[in-house]
């Protein structure tokens, strides 16, 4: 078998007002409810399933601790995933990224550039695209 997984997910969310209903945890959810309960399904996803031993979130953000997060996951096959959800990355950065390592293979996929196709463990990418800030011409090119 692959063994475990590894898997690292970046959003570079949009920022939003402070006192929006958004953020409002009663209202809203927060961010980590309303949006970031999708990842962490992705995160089970990826690393097949696996019942879930631990998490651990951190509120980030300067709109309030509803704003962003850190999230570490551990699975109990010994899988592993973070999602860092953040509305404080430069807003040209494509807005997700997801890096996924198991049995000597890693997958690198940036959204919205690109899209991937999951059949057990065989995957395939689509072209995307690379941030690179140290280029002044282009701030995206093409893998």
């Amino acid at each position: 078998g692959r063994g475990p997984v590894a898997v690292t997910i970046r959003v570079a969310a949009a920022p939003v007002p402070p006192g929006h209903w958004l953020l409002d945890e009663s209202l809203g959810g927060g961010r980590f409810l309303g949006e970031g309960c999708h990842f962490v399904d992705l995160l089970s996803f990826l690393a097949g399933d696996p019942e879930i031993a631990s998490v651990q979130r951190v509120p980030l953000g300067r709109g309030g601790p509803g704003d962003g997060f850190a999230l570490q996951l551990r699975f109990a096959d010994g899988s592993a995933g973070q999602v860092l959800y953040t509305p404080d990355a430069d807003a040209r950065l494509p807005k997700e990224r997801i890096e996924a390592h198991a049995g000597g293979v890693t997958v690198t996929m940036w959204a919205p550039f690109c899209s991937a196709s999951f059949t057990s463990i065989r995957w395939r990418i689509e072209p995307t695209m690379i941030f690179d800030p140290s280029s002044s011409r282009s701030r995206m090119s093409r893998v």
